[in-house]
């Protein structure tokens, strides 16, 4: 569905929230990045308490449930505090620092890894069962699977949401790459995940992988 920004900067019809977790106005030119993250956690009310706690100092833009359910946190003209220490050269471009100052950041509720008990199935780090169709296998040698063979797998109509809020905010504010914060904090961070379909979401808001 195709949604619609404020001049307010916020998204219609969605449920609007409020953190003390943000710092201050993006210039226009420095707002040019999605950064994709998942929650770790088992639900968007959780993440949601979170954000509202200012002993976390930690916040994002959106977070959106795996239902496809939208929450916004911090209006889009605010910087929110969900890259940390983080860095990303674009091409033909000087490397950046700090990606919070130029980029929207967006939670999607999951777990992430996963852990296999056999006899017993998979489960989350907080000890949830989580059913095998939910569930991705990649080869654990490879570079982007952070040694860890299973994964949270990203529901459909989250996805869908995803692509649809994140086109209606490349047109508003001109951005021009999604990132995952793994990709701006590389070592540190793992989220989204080799789970995420990041080639599929990049190739179809910016016709390029």
């Amino acid at each position: 569905m195709p949604y619609i920004i404020s001049e307010e900067n916020r998204i219609e019809g969605v449920e609007q929230k409020t953190t003390p977790n943000m710092g201050g106005k993006f210039t226009p030119k420095r707002r040019r990045f999605i950064i994709i993250h998942y929650t770790a956690g088992p639900s968007l009310e959780g993440t949601l308490r979170t954000f509202a706690n200012p002993k976390k100092q930690v916040s994002a833009h959106l977070v959106i449930d795996r239902d496809g359910k939208i929450a916004q946190v911090v209006p889009f003209n605010r910087v929110a505090w969900h890259a940390g220490a983080s860095s990303w050269k674009p091409a033909g471009s000087r490397k950046i620092v700090g990606l919070n100052n130029y980029s929207i950041g967006i939670e999607l509720v999951n777990a992430g890894p996963l852990t296999f008990t056999p006899g017993s199935g998979y489960f989350t780090w907080w000890g949830a069962v989580v059913p095998p169709t939910e569930v991705v296998e990649v080869d654990p040698k490879a570079p982007e699977s952070f040694h860890k063979k299973f994964w949270h797998r990203f529901p459909g109509e989250q996805i869908s949401t995803l692509v649809d809020i994140a086109e209606a905010l490349t047109s508003w504010y001109g951005l021009e790459d999604i990132l995952g914060h793994s990709d701006v904090a590389p070592g540190r961070k793992t989220d989204p995940g080799p789970a995420f379909p990041m080639n599929n979401v990049r190739s179809a808001l910016y016709g390029r992988v």
